[in-house]
């Protein structure tokens, strides 16, 4: 009995740590930096952790700054700057690169 309870304690242990080494990351793709995918029209206010307008930017991308588009997400869309940053902006101030 005890030698069951201990491999289902083990197999328990061996689902978690395998749980937590997949995020959600993993599915998505980051372009590399060198490849910009599209400049900014407008000066635009970034969201660090998510499209989050209860509470104020973490700050503001100028205008004709070139991003790489992470992901689209609707309204807003996750993008990352020449500098490293990376935040949810408006996405109807992405202009692609052609």
């Amino acid at each position: 009995m005890k030698i069951r309870i201990f491999a289902l304690f083990v197999c328990i242990c061996m689902l978690f740590i395998i749980g937590c080494t997949n995020s959600d990351k993993s599915t998505q793709v980051k372009p590399e930096k060198d490849k910009f995918t599209h400049v900014l029209k407008a000066d635009t206010p970034y969201y660090s952790s998510g499209p989050q307008q209860a509470r104020s930017p973490d700050g503001t991308f100028q205008a004709g700054t070139k991003i790489v588009l992470i992901q689209d997400a609707g309204s807003y869309s996750e993008v990352e700057t020449e500098d490293g940053i990376t935040g949810y902006v408006a996405t109807d101030v992405l202009k692609p690169i052609e």
